[in-house]
């Protein structure tokens, strides 16, 4: 079995688009689609959007780079802990610390009918 790498930096093109609900012909138009072969599917990914800058992500830092701009970005240690161990099983993740999370369950109003 073949060791776990560590993840601390991503880099390449990136399409910035704000949301969580993306429309799926902004990732590949419709018209695309009637490809007969996939093979070359990937070349249609966010055609519309034109991706051209260089991004990094730099997880340790909790930064974003692209040109000469340098940001801090919001990246919950959940999610950062999730990219750089590859850890994205959920259900798991809450087995692993039931004990927490029946803590923290007795503190929530609506898990015990709002009684007091």
């Amino acid at each position: 079995m073949s060791e776990i790498v560590k993840v601390t930096k991503i880099a390449g093109t990136a399409v910035p688009i704000r949301g969580n609900d993306i429309d799926t012909d902004r990732i590949i138009p419709a018209r695309y689609l009637k490809e007969v072969a996939f093979a070359r599917i990937g070349d249609y990914t966010f055609f519309e959007e034109n991706p051209r800058t260089e991004y990094t992500v730099d997880l340790e830092s909790k930064t974003l780079s692209y040109g000469n701009h340098k940001i801090t970005i919001d990246l919950p240690e959940t999610y950062r802990n999730a990219l750089t161990t590859g850890s994205w099983d959920s259900t798991t993740m809450l087995r692993a610390n039931l004990d927490q999370v029946r803590k923290t369950a007795s503190k929530l109003p609506y898990m015990s009918c709002f009684a007091s």
